[in-house]
Parts: structure tokens; sequence; C-alpha cells
């Protein structure tokens, strides 16, 4: 009888009976029946009350014959809305990102009109030069005798000119990448979270804790708790990962992910390369 019934409606017995148990709010409905099942007795609740409390709840037929057209009808309008308003809200991301990347734009067909980049030092060169003068900027002058050694180095004021503003507009798209909303794209996901993982020293030996995961892919990829909890459940539930519900080596219990009624707190390996 109870496999027939909703998870809304076994909650609200469990509510009813009083069982009282840890997360009973987010209990699946197999945690639900376990409960139930495990209460029903002479030093709990008698089979005659459970009986009839389970009869006082509609059957599913009687659930399905409640809703009307007009509920489906709202329903539908509802999710119209809906997809409606994600519409919206990405189109709106790509114009902000238009917008903001037009001074990137002009700024780079400045530098080509002028001059050919060929003539401009890499990046990489640039900074490695700066790091080279090993100068401590705090007083004005400071900023003369960095020009003046760079410019012996064969980088001249216009060049440096170029490549700072660069730099500068580079920081400020990296920024921007993290700040929008993107489209769920599994497989770059798990790219990104095999990059952070392969970087702990601990992994996978001992595993590592899903919140440590977490905050890292949050801090570098700017990634939502949210969304993380959700990627990572994708990537689980089509084998590319495995998960476990003890703790890593040396660390306590810590925070945990409900899957199918198990509590997950650990990422143990990747399985996928």
């Amino acid at each position: 009888m109870l496999e027939q019934r909703t998870n809304k409606q076994l909650y609200e017995l469990v509510k009813k009976l009083d069982i009282q148990f840890p997360d009973r709010s987010k209990a699946s409905k197999a945690v639900l029946m376990k409960q139930l099942i495990d209460h029903v007795g002479p030093r709990f609740i008698p089979p005659d009350r459970m009986k009839q409390e389970l009869e006082k709840l509609p059957s599913p037929d009687q659930l399905r014959a409640k809703i009307t057209k007009a509920d489906l009808d709202a329903f539908r309008t509802e999710v119209v809305a809906l997809l409606r308003a994600i519409r919206e809200e990405q189109q709106a991301s790509a114009e902000d990102l238009r917008t903001r990347l037009e001074p990137v734009e002009r700024e780079l067909a400045s530098i080509g009109r002028e001059q050919s980049y060929s003539k401009v030092p890499s990046v990489e060169t640039f900074l490695r030069e700066v790091r080279s003068a090993s100068i401590e900027i705090e007083k004005p002058e400071d900023f003369d005798t960095l020009l003046s050694y760079l410019r012996q180095r064969g980088i001249g004021t216009g060049e440096i000119a170029k490549i700072t503003s660069l730099l500068a507009n580079l920081r400020s798209v990296k920024g921007l990448v993290r700040e929008l909303s993107w489209p769920e794209d599994l497989e770059l996901f798990y790219k990104d979270l095999r990059a952070e993982l392969e970087r702990v020293r601990t992994f996978p030996s001992s595993g590592i804790s899903i919140l440590a995961a977490r905050n890292l892919l949050g801090k570098r990829h700017g990634i939502s708790p949210d969304r993380f909890n959700a990627q990572l459940l994708a990537c689980y539930r089509k084998g590319w990962l495995t998960l476990d519900i003890s703790s890593p080596i040396g660390e306590d219990t810590i925070e945990s992910l409900e899957f199918d009624g198990r509590r997950y707190t650990t990422i143990r390996s990747l399985r996928r390369s």
C-alpha cells in the first residue's frame, strides 16, 4: 500500500504520526517508507491506526481524477512563461557580453592600425622582463627606472602601452566570463573537475570531499554550489566518476550530497579520461 503513495503523501503521514528522524523534510520515498514500516508495532504505532490513516489518503486514481483541463492549461501556461523567461535571460547575457567587449575590440583595432603584433613582445616575454627588473614600485621615480630598464631590453614605450592595455582588458574579460551564466556543458565541467583534482596531491589515493572539490571549482571557475551539485550527480549517473558515502581518509564526517536515498561525501575516483 505504501508503494502506491506519493512522496508528499508519505511525508504528510509521517508528520501526522509524529515520527521523528533527521532530515525528515528532505527524505526520499524509500526512506519515508522504511521509517513508517519500522515504527509499526505494539510498542510504536498500532497497525490498525496505520491502516486507518492510510485509508484517509486519496488513492493514485483519485489524485489523477482531480486534475482538470484547467489545471493542465494553467501548468502549460507556467511552462511557456518559464521558457520565455529563460530565453530572455540568455539574450540579455549575450547583449551584455557584446557591450562589454566593444572597448576591447576598439583597442585591438587601434593596435592593429598603428603597429602589427609582430613588433609587440609576447605577454609572457613582457611579464618575464618586468619580473627580472625586480623593482619595488614605491616612489614615482621607480616607474621611470622600470621604463628605462625595459627600453634597454628592446621594449619601447609604445609597445609597453599596448601590451599593458591588452593585459588590463584580458583581466576584465576573464572576470566577465566568470560572471556570465553559461549553458550547461557536462563535458566542460568534467574536464575542469579532472584538471583541478589532478593538482590535488592526495587524490585519488584517499579521495577528496565533495565540499573541497566544490570550493575548488567555485574559486577558479565561478561555478555555483547548486550548479556543481547538479553536474556532479549527472557525471555520476553517466558512470564518469565514483562517489562514496564514507569520508576521505583522515577527515571527519563532512557535508553530504543526497542521491537515491544515500548521502555521499566523497569523490573517490574519476573513471573517464
